[in-house]
């Protein structure tokens, strides 16, 4: 029986995100079977999380990251870009996106940090396997890195944690509105959203436009512009929410809108269409590739061209039932249970 270890240092905080959510729905998912020894370990900057981590995981082993454990596995895997330089085990690592390097969208301090963590640990810690999300981020990847060619594979999160028993879905609010959802940044392309819904709204002046997601110091001054070029009439800033009200506010809404500039995946185009929400989504990074023929996606960088994407399925009931089924059927193929038996198969191969 093979046996596993996983960090799962990314466990902690009041809700967990996306990297979190792969983790524990992978380990879980593990859990099920019988074939394989499974254990968590921490990094010791995550000490004061480990009741977190406990809590959102139910593993009877888990335990600080230390070299004495190294005799005692088989495989390590890396869920979050990172595996240890000890060891004799083998080394798995996942890379979800390579947004470090796109330094047209982040600070230049934290580009240049996670580029030379992650080239580091290439280089130094050697992992024997590398799983991406989607093979946008493995084209993207072995542009950079072509050595590991023979080393990577594509392995889709899955995304069916986003079934829930039927709740409450009595709609918060009382008015028609689109939603989209995620933490305000410009990569998340929230100003430029904002622009092609100020041209929606001339044609559906009813209409508002809700933005779910914290915002930090970069969001704080994206709305503030947002604020000041008279754009946000019919918008509304919830700011963090729990994932209840996520939930009932996307599978309330007229439609998600998800107009990033980049994603290595993309969980809420899956989360929407799980709901039966049809969902309109940028045409850049793997956005296309999760979500097939099943959504709308557009140009997000033409401020025109998104808004008469979203008109669209405002305005033609045909198209819009027509995205709702095509989505639900689309979700259903990204499993937990497909993602952990390719995964299981990478460490047996190893």
């Amino acid at each position: 029986m093979l046996k596993v270890n996983f960090d799962v240092s990314g466990l902690r905080g009041p809700q967990l995100t996306g990297i979190a959510n792969y983790t524990k729905n992978l380990i879980s998912t593990f859990q099920k079977e019988s074939e394989l020894q499974l254990s968590g370990t921490y990094r010791l900057s995550r000490f004061k999380y480990r009741n977190d981590i406990k809590k959102f995981l139910k593993l009877d082993n888990i335990s600080p990251l230390l070299p004495l454990f190294s005799n005692k596995i088989d495989v390590f895997h890396g869920t979050d870009f990172w595996v240890p330089n000890f060891g004799t085990f083998k080394k798995v690592v996942t890379i979800h996106d390579l947004t470090f390097y796109h330094e047209d969208l982040y600070d230049t301090n934290f580009t240049k940090y996670f580029q030379q963590r992650l080239e580091n640990m290439l280089k130094i810690a050697k992992p024997d396997h590398i799983i991406v999300v989607s093979d946008f981020i493995k084209n993207e990847f072995l542009e950079r890195f072509p050595a590991f060619e023979n080393q990577v594979s594509t392995i889709y999160h899955g995304a069916d944690h986003f079934e829930r028993q039927e709740m409450d879905l009595k709609p918060m609010y009382d008015f028609p509105y689109i939603a989209t959802i995620g933490m305000i940044s410009k990569r998340k392309n929230i100003e430029n959203l904002c622009k092609s819904f100020a041209l929606l709204e001339q044609t559906f002046p009813d209409l508002k436009l809700i933005i779910c997601g914290a915002s930090g110091t970069e969001g704080t001054e994206i709305i503030k512009k947002i604020k000041e070029n008279k754009l946000a009439k019919n918008i509304i800033f919830t700011g963090h929410i729990s994932d209840e009200v996520a939930f009932n506010t996307i599978k309330n809404a007229q439609m998600l809108v998800f107009p990033s500039l980049y994603e290595g995946f993309g969980f809420p185009i899956l989360e929407a269409m799980s709901l039966g929400v049809p969902v309109v989504c940028s045409d850049f990074g793997a956005m296309k590739e999760i979500s097939g023929n099943a959504a709308l996606c557009a140009n997000v960088t033409n401020i025109e061209v998104f808004s008469e994407a979203m008109k669209s399925i405002l305005s033609n009931n045909t198209l819009k039932n027509d995205l709702i089924q095509k989505g639900i059927q689309r979700f259903k193929k990204f499993t937990w249970q497909q993602c952990a038996k390719e995964t299981h198969l990478v460490y047996s191969n190893l």
